[in-house]
Formats: C-alpha cells, sequence, structure tokens
C-alpha cells in the first residue's frame, strides 16, 4: 500500500476514536520487542502548550553538542512524515511504511487508535538506528497516553492550563495529575508551568522523582539597557534574533542549577524565537542531562538562535502572522507577543479564526474580541470542527464585524488576501487545521520554511 492507503488503514483499523491507556501499547511494544534500552537516552515532554517549542529548542541544542537525536511529535501541519525525524529530517514516506508494515506484523488484529500506531512506527524506526537521545511530545495528557508507555530518563511538563476537560478533568488540579503520570522514580522532571505547582510536587514527591520548579530557575530580560524580571506566567517579548545578526540590547539572563544543585546564571542570552518560559525551562532540563549528552553554553546558545517552529508565532510576513493557538491559554500568548510588537502599528487586524467545536472557542473569542477589527471566519476539513454558522452567530451576537459568511478552506490565502488592505495585519489562529491548510498554501509547495514541530 502506498502512504494514503496505510494511513486510511490504521484510521479504521479501530473503532473508538480515543481510547486512553497503556495496557495496548505495553502488549505491542512486548510483540514488537521495543525495548527502551535500545531507544537511547529518553526524554518525554508533557504539557498543556509550549511542548513544541520546548522540543524543538532541546533538539537544536543536542544538534550542535553533537548528539544523535530522534524526535517524535504530533498533530502535524502538512505531513504526517512531519511527525518523525532524525537529524531535524522528516521520516520519508517508504521510512514510514516500512515502520507501519512492522507494527501491522505484530498487531495481531488489536484494535489501536491512531496514535497508538503512530507511536509504536516511530519507536520502531528509532529502534534501527542506535540514537543518543529520543525526544517523544506526549499527545494528550500523559499519565495514559501512549508516549507513557515508554519509561522516559527525564520528563518535562512545560506548562498545566484547561484543556481537554472531557478527558482529563475539569480543574487544572485535576489535569496537573494527569500530566504528572510522566514523571518516574529517581528521575529528574522539570515543570515549567505557573499553576498548580504544589500538585506537582507532591505528585513528584510521591513518584519519587526529581522535581525542578520555579522559583529554582528564573529568567529576566534585557531591552535597550532596562532589566526587566520576568515571573511565570508573564510573557516576555519574542524578538527573532540570527546568528550573525544579533541586536546586543535584547538580551535574557537565565537562573538555574546545574545536577549538583548548584546555583548557575547565564547572563547576556540570545532571544530566541519561542516565549521565554519554554526556553528557562529547556534550559534547566539541560543542566539534568548526563555530561556525555549535554549541550555547553556555546551549543545552547547556538540552539537559542537557531530555532524555529512553524505554526508558533510565525511570521509568515511582516502583515502575517500565524499560531495553532486551540485554546485560551495559548490565544493569552498570542495575545501578549501582539502587545510587545504593538497592535498600534496596524490600522486594522483581521482574524482568519477556526476551531474545532470541543473547544473552549467562546473563551478564546472573548480574549480576542478586543483586539480585532473584522474576522474571516473558517470551518477546517475535520468532523470535530465547528459548524461556520455557529461560529458567525456567535460572533454577530458579540458585535463583532465578519467580513466574509466562511473562507473556503481550500483558498485561504487567496481570500483572505481579498480583504487585506495596506496597514491591515492578518492573524491565522485556531487550529492545526487551519493553520497547516494556510501554510501550505502561502508556500505552494516551497519546503524551505520552518519545519512543524508539533
Amino acid at each position: 500500500m502506498d502512504l494514503p492507503s496505510w494511513l486510511h488503514h490504521i484510521e479504521h483499523c479501530s473503532p473508538r476514536e480515543m481510547d486512553l491507556g497503556l495496557s495496548r501499547m505495553q502488549q505491542m511494544m512486548s510483540l514488537m520487542r521495543l525495548q527502551k534500552s535500545q531507544l537511547g537516552y529518553v526524554i518525554t515532554v508533557a504539557g498543556t502548550n509550549g511542548k513544541g517549542s520546548t522540543v524543538a529548542l532541546l533538539e537544536a541544542c543536542l544538534l550542535f553538542a553533537g548528539c544523535k537525536v530522534g524526535v517524535y511529535t504530533s498533530p502535524h501541519l502538512s505531513s504526517v512524515t512531519e511527525r518523525v525525524r532524525v537529524q531535524q529530517q522528516n521520516i520519508d514516506e517508504s521510512g514510514l511504511i516500512l515502520a507501519l508494515e512492522a507494527v501491522e506484523a505484530h498487531r495481531e488484529n488489536l484494535p489501536l487508535t491512531y496514535f497508538e500506531f503512530m507511536t509504536l512506527a516511530a519507536l520502531w524506526h528509532f529502534q534501527q538506528l542506535s540514537l543518543d537521545v529520543v525526544i517523544l511530545e506526549v499527545g494528550l495528557g500523559g499519565r495514559l497516553d501512549a508516549v507513557n508507555a515508554v519509561d522516559a530518563d527525564a520528563a518535562i511538563i512545560t506548562s498545566i492550563d484547561l484543556d481537554h476537560q472531557h478527558y482529563l478533568g475539569d480543574t487544572v488540579e485535576q489535569i496537573a495529575v494527569e500530566k504528572a503520570g510522566v514523571m518516574r522514580a529517581q528521575q529528574p522532571v522539570v515543570y515549567g508551568g505557573a499553576n498548580a505547582i504544589q500538585v506537582i510536587q507532591q505528585q513528584a514527591q510521591r513518584t519519587g522523582a526529581y522535581c525542578y520548579s520555579r522559583p529554582t530557575f528564573s529568567y529576566n530580560q534585557h531591552i535597550d539597557g532596562i532589566n526587566t524580571h520576568y515571573q511565570y506566567p508573564r510573557e516576555p517579548s519574542t524578538e527573532r534574533p540570527t546568528a550573525s545578526n544579533h541586536d546586543s540590547r535584547k538580551q535574557w539572563q537565565w537562573n538555574g542549577v546545574d545536577a549538583n544543585g548548584q546555583q548557575l546564571q547565564w547572563q547576556q542570552l540570545p532571544l530566541p524565537s519561542i516565549l521565554l518560559d519554554n526556553a528557562a525551562c529547556c534550559l534547566q532540563a539541560m543542566q539534568l542531562l548526563p555530561p556525555r549528552l549535554r549541550p555547553n553554553r556555546e551549543q545552547i546558545e547556538q540552539g537559542l538562535c537557531a530555532v524555529q517552529v512553524a505554526g508558533r508565532l510565525q511570521w509568515v510576513s511582516p502583515s502575517i502572522m500565524v499560531d495553532v493557538a486551540h485554546n485560551p491559554a495559548a490565544i493569552t500568548q498570542v495575545l501578549a507577543h501582539l502587545i510587545d510588537k504593538d497592535l498600534a502599528n496596524w490600522q486594522r487586524v483581521l482574524a482568519v479564526f477556526g476551531v474545532m467545536a470541543d473547544k473552549d472557542w467562546l473563551t478564546m473569542v472573548e480574549l480576542l474580541r478586543p483586539a480585532i477589527t473584522a474576522w474571516l471566519p473558517v470551518q477546517a476539513n475535520d468532523a470535530r470542527a465547528l459548524p461556520r454558522q455557529e461560529l458567525i452567530n456567535h460572533l454577530h451576537n458579540q458585535g463583532c464585524e465578519v467580513l466574509v459568511p466562511s473562507l473556503d478552506i481550500s483558498q485561504l490565502v487567496t481570500n483572505s488576501r481579498q480583504w487585506m488592505k495596506e496597514g491591515d495585519l492578518v492573524l491565522v489562529l485556531g487550529s492545526f487545521a487551519v493553520v497547516g491548510p494556510f501554510l501550505q498554501q502561502f508556500y505552494a509547495g516551497n519546503l524551505n520554511h520552518p519545519r512543524h514541530n508539533a
């Protein structure tokens, strides 16, 4: 079968759309002889938001340190091959087919979810390659997520907020317990968020994990000679430096501890293209890696300058920014970024906006409403997508200006540009299923754009 046929197969080999639990993964890993000892040093990354950015920075720094690195992420923007990569190169279609064939050969009619199938394929692919480090991004929650079938050597929990309440719990504290399920006894876990810190620390104590959270590490940002201290979850500016043209007036300082608990203070770090909350969390995690893998400061600075994450605060042009923000906490981060950029610079702010119906889209709209001049609603090609008329009705009821009843998902770029005027800022927000097609159309097949690290 070709890859589209395989994807159709794995989407229909189980009648369950989502069935959390580790028993099927554990059974399959045994049948396929997938062993942690053959994967290298494994880092699991969980969290509500910031997982992709944290994975990307880890990957960049480890590559500069000379490590051979495999990464598994989800979901994808343009192609399913984005989910599995080695040395920053996506798996090719033939390699993914080979991995899927390996899973199917051992499945014995065991029903697997799409995510379980892909996770097993990624693990099988990594096991063939003698990697130094494997970074696994949790899909949903942590405790019962397929990725958690692997006993990681270290864990990162980037942030905790309300999302996927139907599966994880109705409160931040309940969700924190689920995400804390990635912890392992006698292994480090770094928590970068501000919510439910006490719950995370309590879960670490129960598990026997070594927990590093704020204020163990923190950061300051220096702009134009002004030293501003940021406490989580306040978001700083995210100016994008380059290795060859870094503005020395825009730097940050990181404070943390090394593996022995000794205080560290790094000044004059280059600002990355990701939020500093995630960068600070990632820097702390890297201090806890084994010495043979641990990037030094120079390699970390190279990673900070090089890291790029498609679909996250991504400016595809001076007047178009895209972000896969699909929950209120992520929308808040986008707004903080735009405030740093000064919304007064644009005459109008247009929102190309589409969401999944099971998300808290009412709160997302309410957060965005003060910043948005007019809306261009879109309904994604996804069974879970919010019907366009329901979104339009709500926008009208809130007194929002709707420029067009609904954009055609297949003509997002063309149609949105028809409504743009000089001085407009266009934001493309709400879902991977909206940002992905937009980027595909914008680059029109040009693959030389920042790789997606979902």
